[in-house]
């Protein structure tokens, strides 16, 4: 069976939190794909910074904020495999999500499950930013 989870960034505020998730997780039978947010107040914190740089530039600001994703779902991926279970994490590229390029408010137009079907394939949860 495939499990679809979600989690959000106040869940993912601390390393025992990522800890915590990453052991239900590796707990699960079947099929896993985790989509992750950013940890607690990262988003706000990037946000901050760029707007005292003032950026303007709407794709830059998607490119720094997609960062945070990306770091939840590393550390979810490692909390995972400290507990017991094969982890992959991916970004949304990797994970074969094609948007439109409306930055700042992109739609997804597509996805190429291919490499998250491989990944499961090979018994891994799949984490996906």
């Amino acid at each position: 069976m495939r499990k679809i989870i979600k989690y959000g960034g106040s869940s993912l505020g601390s390393i025992e939190q990522i800890l915590a998730v990453g052991e239900y997780i590796a707990s699960l039978e079947g099929e896993i794909i985790v989509v992750v947010s950013a940890m607690g107040d990262t988003t706000d914190k990037l946000l901050e910074m760029a707007d005292k740089i003032g950026a303007q530039n709407k794709r830059e600001t998607d490119a720094l904020l997609s960062t945070g994703e990306i770091c939840s779902a590393a550390l979810v991926t490692m909390a995972v495999e400290k507990a017991g279970k094969k982890s992959v994490s991916l970004s949304g590229v990797q994970a074969g999500i094609i948007t439109n390029e409306n930055h700042g408010n992109a739609e997804i137009i597509r996805i190429d499950k291919t490499r998250i079907e491989d990944e499961l394939k090979m018994g891994k949860t799949v984490i996906i930013a």
